[in-house]
This record gives C-alpha cells, structure tokens and sequence, in this order.
C-alpha cells in the first residue's frame, strides 16, 4: 500500500514529529526553572546542582504545577493521538481522521499555551527564572498548533466538492449557457 500525501500533509507532518520531540524532551527534563540556589526544577523532580535528582512527589508540590502537569499530559496524548491519525491518514485518505489530526494537534497546542501561560504568571509571582526546557515546551506546542491549522486547511480540502465529484460544476463555470 503507497503512501499518500496532500500539500498541507507534507508540510504539517515534520511539523508534528519535530513539535513532539520537542515537548517529550521538555517533558522529561528537570530544567523548567531554576532559584536563586542553583536547585532545577521541572514537572516531575527537581535537581541539586544538576547533580542529584529527586521526585517532585516526595516534597512539597504546589497546586499550579499539578494544573500543569495534567495540562501537559492531556496535551501529550492529544500529540500521540494526532500523530496516530496522520500515519493512518497517510495509508487511507479519510475525512474524519483529517478533522481528528487537526483538532488534537490543535487542542494539544492550546493546552500547552494555557500551561505555558500559567506558568509563566506563577514564575513571576515567585520570583524564580524559566529555563531551557519551558521554552522547548513552548516552541514545540507553536509547532504542533500550526501544525493543527494546517490539517485544518487539509480538512476544509477534503470536504469541499471537486469538479470530479458526482456533480458537474457546467452551472457555476457557464451560468448564462453561452
């Protein structure tokens, strides 16, 4: 079975694998922010001078980063359902799973905006410095959300009739017959 792809298929498919590595790497990684004594923290454990790492889950863990954490892994399994999709999409042209890859990529991007956000609001009230791995975050979620507003432009595409379609467009092209 050939492999098929749209325009807007080959365009937002990198987008989606480079937008999922990004975001699994920041997800993974203890480099979100840092204070003032050199402690790393990211979603899931926090670091001693990048040395020894602990579980977030043993110390105190304020509500905001667990409203983060469940945003980000909503958002993961959205990324893993849309690249799901786009690989089936690639085997068999479907409508539906061209809407389903646009609305989780696009889900998966608003939800890391909104994380991103929220982050963003608590770091300033705290007074602590973002690190490398929230901005990895925040580049990958962009990505994936462009991503979604290209499948968006794909699934338009696959729903609007073609002159091919059982309908012949003669009326539209020639409206006076002349």
């Amino acid at each position: 079975m050939a492999l098929t792809f749209t325009t807007e298929m080959k365009v937002c498919t990198p987008c989606l694998i480079v937008g999922f590595i990004l975001f699994c790497v920041s997800f993974g990684s203890a480099s979100w922010f840092y204070d003032a004594s050199n402690v790393y923290y990211g979603l899931w454990k926090f670091c001693l001078n990048k040395n020894s790492c602990f579980n977030l889950g043993s110390v105190y863990f304020p509500d905001w980063l667990v409203g983060i954490d469940v945003l980000e892994c909503i958002a993961l399994g959205l990324q893993v359902g849309a690249m799901g999709a786009m690989i089936l999409l690639s085997l068999r042209k479907h409508k539906f799973l061209s809407l389903f890859v646009c609305l989780a990529a696009l889900g998966s991007g608003v939800l890391g905006a909104i994380g991103a956000a929220v982050f963003c609001v608590e770091m300033a009230i705290t007074g602590v410095y973002v690190y490398w791995a929230f901005f990895l975050n925040l580049i990958g979620d962009v990505i994936v959300g462009l991503a979604g507003l290209g499948m968006l432009v794909n699934t338009v595409h696959a729903w609007l009739p073609r002159p091919d379609d059982s309908q012949t467009l003669e009326g539209i092209q020639n409206p006076l017959g002349i």
